[in-house]
Protein backbone atom coordinates (compact mmCIF):
# COMPACT_ATOMS: atom_id res chain seq x y z
CA UNK A 1 0.00 0.00 0.00
CA UNK A 2 3.29 2.63 0.73
CA UNK A 3 3.94 1.83 -2.96
CA UNK A 4 0.75 3.16 -4.38
CA UNK A 5 0.18 6.40 -2.10
CA UNK A 6 3.79 7.11 -3.12
CA UNK A 7 2.84 6.57 -6.49
CA UNK A 8 -0.40 8.48 -6.08
CA UNK A 9 2.10 11.09 -4.30
CA UNK A 10 4.77 11.08 -7.05
CA UNK A 11 2.44 10.73 -10.17
CA UNK A 12 1.23 14.35 -10.24
CA UNK A 13 4.95 16.17 -9.92
CA UNK A 14 5.62 13.57 -12.23
CA UNK A 15 3.32 14.27 -14.95
CA UNK A 16 4.08 17.97 -14.87
CA UNK A 17 7.74 17.51 -15.18
CA UNK A 18 6.61 16.13 -18.35
CA UNK A 19 4.31 19.02 -19.53
CA UNK A 20 5.23 20.96 -22.80
CA UNK A 21 6.05 24.44 -22.19
CA UNK A 22 3.59 25.17 -25.33
CA UNK A 23 0.41 23.26 -23.62
CA UNK A 24 -1.72 26.35 -22.91
CA UNK A 25 -2.96 26.78 -19.38
CA UNK A 26 -5.81 25.86 -17.87
CA UNK A 27 -7.47 27.47 -14.59
CA UNK A 28 -7.53 24.10 -13.00
CA UNK A 29 -4.94 21.00 -13.26
CA UNK A 30 -6.51 17.58 -13.35
CA UNK A 31 -4.54 14.47 -11.40
CA UNK A 32 -4.98 10.73 -12.66
CA UNK A 33 -8.55 11.76 -14.00
CA UNK A 34 -11.25 8.99 -13.90
CA UNK A 35 -14.61 8.63 -16.26
CA UNK A 36 -16.23 10.54 -14.03
CA UNK A 37 -13.49 13.25 -13.31
CA UNK A 38 -13.56 13.63 -17.36
CA UNK A 39 -17.33 13.83 -17.71
CA UNK A 40 -16.81 16.72 -15.38
CA UNK A 41 -16.31 20.13 -16.64
CA UNK A 42 -14.31 21.25 -13.68
CA UNK A 43 -11.32 18.93 -12.63
CA UNK A 44 -10.50 18.33 -9.03
CA UNK A 45 -7.50 16.25 -6.75
CA UNK A 46 -8.57 12.62 -6.15
CA UNK A 47 -8.69 12.19 -2.65
CA UNK A 48 -5.89 11.21 -0.59
CA UNK A 49 -5.77 6.74 -0.99
CA UNK A 50 -5.86 5.41 2.40
CA UNK A 51 -5.92 1.58 3.44
CA UNK A 52 -8.82 1.45 2.96
CA UNK A 53 -9.76 3.15 0.18
CA UNK A 54 -11.12 1.22 -3.22
CA UNK A 55 -9.31 1.09 -6.50
CA UNK A 56 -11.63 2.19 -9.56
CA UNK A 57 -11.01 0.77 -12.96
CA UNK A 58 -12.93 1.67 -15.86
CA UNK A 59 -13.22 0.07 -19.03
CA UNK A 60 -13.32 3.28 -21.42
CA UNK A 61 -13.46 7.08 -20.44
CA UNK A 62 -17.35 6.53 -20.47
CA UNK A 63 -17.63 3.21 -18.55
CA UNK A 64 -18.82 2.85 -14.55
CA UNK A 65 -16.26 3.21 -12.23
CA UNK A 66 -16.32 -0.35 -10.03
CA UNK A 67 -15.20 -0.56 -6.40
CA UNK A 68 -12.08 -3.37 -6.68
CA UNK A 69 -12.48 -6.18 -4.24
CA UNK A 70 -8.98 -6.06 -2.07
CA UNK A 71 -6.84 -8.71 -4.06
CA UNK A 72 -6.32 -10.98 -0.53
CA UNK A 73 -9.96 -11.55 -0.63
CA UNK A 74 -11.60 -13.84 1.51
CA UNK A 75 -15.78 -14.32 2.15
CA UNK A 76 -15.97 -13.73 5.83
CA UNK A 77 -19.55 -14.22 5.57
CA UNK A 78 -19.93 -18.12 7.30
CA UNK A 79 -22.52 -17.48 9.93
CA UNK A 80 -24.75 -14.43 10.22
CA UNK A 81 -24.83 -12.10 13.44
CA UNK A 82 -28.54 -13.08 15.38
CA UNK A 83 -29.54 -8.96 15.79
CA UNK A 84 -29.03 -8.71 11.89
CA UNK A 85 -32.49 -9.31 9.95
CA UNK A 86 -31.10 -12.09 6.97
CA UNK A 87 -31.38 -10.97 4.00
CA UNK A 88 -33.59 -12.81 1.08
CA UNK A 89 -32.61 -10.88 -1.76
CA UNK A 90 -30.55 -7.99 -3.60
CA UNK A 91 -31.68 -5.48 -5.87
CA UNK A 92 -28.64 -4.14 -8.06
CA UNK A 93 -28.66 -0.53 -8.62
CA UNK A 94 -26.59 0.77 -11.07
CA UNK A 95 -26.05 4.45 -12.52
CA UNK A 96 -23.32 5.58 -14.31
CA UNK A 97 -24.00 9.16 -13.40
CA UNK A 98 -24.20 8.69 -9.18
CA UNK A 99 -21.03 8.93 -6.92
CA UNK A 100 -21.36 5.38 -6.17
CA UNK A 101 -22.41 3.64 -9.39
CA UNK A 102 -23.04 0.02 -8.09
CA UNK A 103 -24.75 -0.87 -4.97
CA UNK A 104 -26.92 -4.03 -3.86
CA UNK A 105 -30.41 -3.12 -1.59
CA UNK A 106 -31.71 -5.85 0.72
CA UNK A 107 -35.33 -6.46 0.55
CA UNK A 108 -34.67 -5.63 4.41
CA UNK A 109 -34.23 -2.09 2.72
CA UNK A 110 -30.01 -1.74 3.58
CA UNK A 111 -28.40 -0.08 1.24
CA UNK A 112 -25.05 -2.08 0.53
CA UNK A 113 -21.85 -1.41 -1.58
CA UNK A 114 -20.42 -3.88 -4.10
CA UNK A 115 -16.86 -4.50 -5.12
CA UNK A 116 -15.66 -6.31 -7.75
CA UNK A 117 -12.92 -8.78 -8.61
CA UNK A 118 -10.19 -7.75 -11.40
CA UNK A 119 -11.97 -8.71 -15.18
CA UNK A 120 -15.47 -6.67 -13.94
CA UNK A 121 -16.03 -3.47 -15.71
CA UNK A 122 -18.66 -1.10 -15.66
CA UNK A 123 -20.46 -0.83 -19.61
CA UNK A 124 -19.27 2.29 -20.85
CA UNK A 125 -22.90 2.01 -22.56
CA UNK A 126 -25.36 0.98 -20.31
CA UNK A 127 -26.33 0.99 -16.78
CA UNK A 128 -24.67 -2.81 -16.50
CA UNK A 129 -21.33 -4.27 -15.10
CA UNK A 130 -20.12 -7.19 -17.70
CA UNK A 131 -18.16 -9.98 -16.59
CA UNK A 132 -14.31 -11.54 -17.86
CA UNK A 133 -15.78 -12.92 -21.00
CA UNK A 134 -17.31 -9.53 -21.92
CA UNK A 135 -21.15 -10.65 -21.51
CA UNK A 136 -23.74 -8.81 -18.96
CA UNK A 137 -22.88 -9.68 -15.28
CA UNK A 138 -25.36 -7.24 -13.53
CA UNK A 139 -27.72 -4.81 -14.81
CA UNK A 140 -29.56 -1.99 -13.15
CA UNK A 141 -32.85 -3.43 -11.01
CA UNK A 142 -31.11 -6.21 -11.88
CA UNK A 143 -32.92 -9.09 -8.37
CA UNK A 144 -30.76 -11.97 -6.84
CA UNK A 145 -32.47 -14.70 -4.21
CA UNK A 146 -30.31 -15.45 -1.64
CA UNK A 147 -30.86 -18.75 -1.01
CA UNK A 148 -30.49 -19.71 2.70
CA UNK A 149 -28.66 -23.31 3.08
CA UNK A 150 -26.34 -22.58 -0.30
CA UNK A 151 -23.96 -20.02 -2.19
CA UNK A 152 -25.56 -16.83 -3.75
CA UNK A 153 -24.51 -16.14 -6.96
CA UNK A 154 -25.01 -13.78 -9.66
CA UNK A 155 -25.65 -14.84 -12.92
CA UNK A 156 -22.87 -17.73 -11.88
CA UNK A 157 -20.64 -14.97 -10.56
CA UNK A 158 -20.16 -16.06 -7.01
CA UNK A 159 -21.27 -13.45 -4.19
CA UNK A 160 -20.08 -12.76 -0.81
CA UNK A 161 -22.83 -10.86 1.22
CA UNK A 162 -22.32 -9.91 4.48
CA UNK A 163 -24.32 -7.29 6.88
CA UNK A 164 -22.33 -4.41 5.40
CA UNK A 165 -21.07 -5.38 2.18
CA UNK A 166 -21.37 -7.25 -1.25
CA UNK A 167 -18.38 -9.06 -3.24
CA UNK A 168 -18.75 -10.74 -6.85
CA UNK A 169 -15.87 -12.98 -7.21
CA UNK A 170 -14.34 -15.11 -9.22
CA UNK A 171 -14.60 -18.71 -8.63
CA UNK A 172 -11.46 -20.73 -7.71
CA UNK A 173 -9.77 -22.64 -10.48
Amino acid sequence: MRTRLLVLLVLPVLAGCAASPAAPASGSASVAPTATAAASSSASLPPAATASSPEPSTSGSAAIVLTRAPANFGCDSIGWPDDVERFHSLTFQIDGTSPDPVSAVSDTGVELPVAWAPGFEGSPTANEVLDPNGAVAAADGEVVQLPEAANPDLRGWPLCVTPTAVTVYLPES
